[in-house]
């Protein structure tokens, strides 16, 4: 008696985990369908489909789970294109229809004061931004907006630099670091690249390294919680956390990590496959047009109004990104 109701427990235990499994897998293959939309819209946006790519995402605004991220791809499309003005209200009404609930109240000095904290990182941004946007400072209230919608993007993931990325994909990081995504920070340094800094009529004698104007894309996660910051004398931590996030890192391309690699971590314990959705869903990205153009866009020193970015031609270059290298356990 006591085997039988003991091999009872045993089979709807598997049961349960067998659903449970069930509920993730379609979980994931669900949200799959809303990313795979979503990143095709993006790619649709930068390759000159602008008209389609606006038609797929107004479409997505209409339903609750999709429309946060929908006005801020809708943003982007202008962001980018340095068209503030037409930005700014996509931003806002995603960011709105994040936190609908009444304002924290604090002032801009609290509000600036907290910018670094992990907690209501977005919410911090948005609220400042409001506060940056009622004094005219347009720009620096949409970069907020950006900035707090990125990390609703990322699923509230920090970045763990280059370091801990290191630890596991060693071959990646070796590759990478050949790489001119990886010397962007040394860019910035007086005497390295006077020509082209004379070209674009910089001062080749200057140290831009300390400059928020630059710091945004030659660094990964600036103004971001866990990522770039300009340290000061003394602070070993900051300095540490800066120099794990110097260059377009692993991070700069796929976004914060923290989440993805506490799978990966698991994953790597437990050597079981896994597929590219699962990482997606704390907001980890693969790497695509939608990761350069950030920073290759017409705000790019030297680019022309209408400009896009020939990221197909440019991913050729054997030094534009780190060598692509097959993940053991990735199933697709």
């Amino acid at each position: 008696m006591r085997n039988r109701f003991s091999s009872h427990i045993k089979f709807y235990a598997s049961l349960c985990v067998f659903s449970l499994l069930a509920i993730t897998i379609a979980a994931f293959a669900g949200a799959g369908e809303v990313y795979d939309k979503l990143d095709q819209a993006a790619v649709d946006a930068r390759s000159g489909k602008v008209e389609q790519a606006q038609a797929t995402l107004t479409s997505l605004l209409k339903d609750k789970a999709t429309t946060v991220m929908a006005g801020y791809e809708l943003g982007l499309i202008h962001y980018e294109n340095g068209e503030v003005e037409k930005a700014m209200p996509f931003f806002k009404d995603a960011l709105s229809a994040a936190f609908p609930g009444p304002a924290s109240g604090k002032d801009e000095q609290a509000l600036t004061a907290l910018l670094h904290q992990e907690a209501d990182a977005a919410r911090i941004r948005y609220e400042l931004g409001v506060i940056c946007q009622s004094q005219g400072k347009q720009d620096q209230a949409a970069k907020l907006f950006r900035d707090g919608l990125n990390i609703i993007s990322s699923k509230g993931a920090t970045y763990v630099g280059v370091k801990k990325c290191k630890s596991c994909h060693f071959k990646q990081w070796n590759s990478w670091r050949k790489t001119e995504m990886a010397k962007a920070f040394e860019s910035l340094k007086p005497g390295v690249k006077s020509e082209e800094k004379t070209k674009l009529k910089f001062d080749p004698n200057k140290d831009y390294t300390k400059d928020a104007t630059c710091l945004g894309c030659h660094t990964s996660g600036f103004g971001i919680p866990g990522g770039y910051i300009v340290p000061a004398d003394g602070d070993a931590e900051a300095q540490n956390q800066a120099k794990d996030n110097a260059g377009v890192t692993c991070e700069g391309c796929h976004g914060p990590g923290s989440k993805a690699n506490e799978i990966q971590e698991e994953i790597k314990e437990n050597k079981r496959p896994y597929k590219f959705a699962e990482l997606r869903a704390v907001g980890f990205h693969k790497a695509g047009v939608r990761s350069c153009t950030p920073c290759h866009n017409t705000s790019d020193p030297g680019k022309e109004p209408g400009y896009h970015f020939a990221y197909e031609e440019k991913r050729k270059e054997k030094e534009a990104q780190h060598e692509n290298i097959e993940l053991k356990y990735r199933q697709d």
